[in-house]
């Protein structure tokens, strides 16, 4: 006789356990936060608040307040490819432009190579140290490590041969998780530095930068540039001030239809690559 199997649906009390566990997995789709920035500078305080979204390799940072006439109040950043292409646009103007950082900035370094004796920065005397990493506080239900860094360098800007040198002394403290999986959750959110063109600058970022991995969710750096024994010191700090989860995002990551081009790197830089 052939045995027959008889199919009986899973108990409720199952259906409802397998839907407790699935469901935390299909809202974590994206993340979405708002930080603020805050540069105090002796020239004045310079403050940039953003709003964004992050889904996978797609991100969106609009600027709610800003003083960056590149990137100004209105205006917003999207990637499809987890921050390796920027595009910036801007609704008023109906236009957007693409970039990346690692290739403007590394453009104006090759310019400022480029200009010879007309202009040229030296770097010597760089000390880089890790003066604490520690597991960190809570911050928005996200596990943290505390990692303080501090760095010290001889700075020589010179103009036509001539120059003074600036001892720059960098004082860096993180707050990083590495619980925030999107990739274009770096598109705002970074403790890495682009590359800037320079063979001294950018040494002494990889060795600066290079010791630890993750996404700030808080840092505060203060630098002090000591010129002929007079001081002037910046204080930059940004801290997230907001953070949730998403399961449709209620943005798009894709430049409106009928937005004009335009060129976003200088042509001086763009000559330079």
């Amino acid at each position: 006789m052939t045995e027959r199997r008889i199919s009986r649906p899973l108990p409720i009390s199952i259906l409802l356990a397998l839907i407790t566990l699935l469901g935390p997995v299909a809202a974590q789709a994206g993340v979405h936060y708002q930080s603020t920035t805050t540069i105090d500078t002796p020239g004045g305080p310079q403050k940039t608040v953003v709003e964004a979204w992050a889904e996978g390799e797609s991100g969106r940072v609009e600027f709610k307040e800003s003083q960056n006439p590149f990137a100004r109040t209105g205006t917003y950043m999207l990637t499809r490819n987890g921050g390796r292409t920027l595009v910036l646009v801007d609704p008023e103007e109906k236009a957007y432009g693409e970039f990346s950082l690692d290739g403007l900035l590394g453009s104006m370094g090759a310019v400022m190579e480029g200009m010879g004796p007309l202009l040229k920065i030296e770097i010597s005397a760089p000390k880089v140290e890790t003066l604490l990493d520690e597991p960190g506080p809570e911050i928005h239900g996200l596990s943290t490590r505390h990692i303080k860094i501090r760095s010290a360098y001889q700075m020589k800007v010179k103009v036509f041969g001539m120059g003074r040198p600036s001892d720059v002394v960098n004082e860096e403290e993180y707050w990083v998780t590495d619980q925030l999986l999107d990739k274009s959750s770096g598109m705002w959110l970074k403790t890495a530095k682009p590359k800037t063109g320079s063979a001294d600058f950018d040494r002494l970022i990889a060795a600066e930068m290079g010791k630890f991995t993750g996404v700030p969710l808080k840092s505060s750096t203060v630098t002090t540039t000591t010129t002929k024994g007079k001081a002037q010191v910046t204080r930059t700090t940004m801290e997230v001030t907001a953070l949730d989860k998403f399961v449709k995002a209620p943005v798009s990551f894709d430049v409106p239809a009928g937005y004009r081009q335009r060129e976003m790197m200088p042509q001086g830089a763009a000559a330079g690559r």
